[in-house]
């Protein structure tokens, strides 16, 4: 199965899975942070990134939240 970050649970915002709490087995070693982005009032997607469960988190989480307010 493929990672879905869209059932992910989040309901706004920004969401962070690390290690086993993607759910996957092959996941356990990485994070996953996604943050969605709107078209008007509408969620049009979610955008993100899959790293190393050491990444930079005080640099990451930012980037992705800016990355989703200039799509």
């Amino acid at each position: 199965m493929f990672f879905n970050p869209l059932r992910s649970g989040r309901k706004n915002g920004t969401d962070i899975k690390i290690g086993a709490e993607n759910g996957y087995p092959f996941m356990r070693g990485a994070s996953v942070i996604t943050s969605a982005y709107k078209a008007g009032e509408n969620e049009a997607g979610v955008i993100g990134i899959i790293g190393a469960s050491s990444m930079d988190y005080s640099h990451m989480i930012p980037l992705v939240e800016y990355m989703s307010e200039s799509v």
